[in-house]
């Protein structure tokens, strides 16, 4: 097995490094075609996208070959983003929850009544439906929610599918009274959430979840 050294973005050089090694590296995006390299032996440094044994994961492989798209600057930038806005999401909608569970003591004592007067009369069957929904709702968003933060392709539709179907679903409440902050939070969840479906389908990561993970 081949050692190489590379020059990474931050002009050092590191090595040796197997194959194996440098593949993944550029993977995870750390390794362009242009990153300098040199095998073991060698006198002069190349592109690394100039060496035969990492022709196919550029795609200048041959027919058959698995490919891997290699995301440019501007792709990972915005997949930070990304990240940074799908956890900011989390945030206001774990705040909106806390702030509710603490809604009695927000509240002036006119609504903490007729909170309490809603909460003892009976459900009825419009009030299971919304129950069942958010029940089932809960674990798929949080599944989408992970997958979109490890960059996971099938995350984009359950994120898309379950932000909108708690939005389509609100009515189903019937009259809700909540705190101001908690309102906040709520708002702030869902401006989120259209940002982060905004990214995931107007903006150059929607290349990213369009292009098959291989190619013949």
């Amino acid at each position: 097995m081949a050692n190489y050294t590379l020059i990474g973005g931050d002009e050092k050089q590191y090595g040796p490094v197997t194959d194996e090694q440098l593949r993944q590296w550029i993977r995870d995006g750390r390794v362009t075609p242009q990153s300098q390299l040199k095998a073991e032996g060698d006198a002069e440094w190349r592109p690394i996208s100039q060496f035969p044994e990492f022709a196919d994961i550029f795609g200048g492989g041959p027919a058959g070959s698995t490919q891997f798209a290699v995301p440019s600057l501007q792709t990972r930038l915005l997949k930070s983003r990304l990240r940074l806005l799908v956890c900011l999401e989390a945030l206001f909608v774990i705040c909106t929850i806390v702030m509710s569970a603490f809604a009695d003591s927000l509240l002036p004592a006119q609504l903490q009544a007729y909170e309490a007067s809603v909460s003892k009369a009976p459900h009825t069957l419009i009030d299971w439906i919304g129950f069942a929904l958010y029940i089932v709702l809960l674990p798929t968003a949080l599944t989408a929610t992970i997958g979109l933060l490890l960059s996971r392709k099938p995350a984009r539709p359950l994120f898309l599918w379950t932000r909108i179907t708690v939005v389509a679903i609100t009515p189903l409440q019937g009259t809700n009274v909540e705190p101001g902050w908690a309102a906040l939070f709520d708002a702030a969840a869902v401006l989120a959430a259209g940002v982060i479906i905004g990214m995931l389908y107007y903006s150059q990561l929607k290349e990213f979840y369009d292009k098959p993970k291989s190619a013949a």
